[in-house]
């Protein structure tokens, strides 16, 4: 059912529009002196999805402290934050930025 619409009495009303379904994807990151990352997208979050996340991430908060300091990110069981991509491109920062999953 698509919705309901309004129409003359006897006549069969006609609603315009395509019927699909479609859903947007939010992947976001909060530090701990509040700064927020986010990211929309369509379809599914997968590692690939993941990993331009998380360079845009790394972008964001460049500070002269990130160069002595790794970044922590706390993330929740998703099978695409361990994805091959993922390590490889967490494994490409040196140490930069470090993942702990949470059970």
């Amino acid at each position: 059912h698509a919705g309901t619409t309004w129409g003359i009495k006897g006549q069969t009303s006609e609603a315009h529009s395509t019927g699909q379904r479609s859903s947007v994807n939010m992947i976001s990151a909060v530090s701990t002196h509040g700064y927020q990352c986010f990211m929309a997208t369509e379809g599914r979050v997968n590692g690939l999805v993941f990993t331009k996340f998380l360079k845009r991430f790394m972008y964001l908060y460049k500070t002269p402290w990130r160069t002595f300091w790794p970044v922590f990110l706390i993330l929740d069981g998703g099978s695409h934050h361990l994805s091959r991509p993922v390590k490889d491109y967490v494994a490409s920062l040196r140490g930069k930025l470090q993942l702990f999953c949470l059970p």
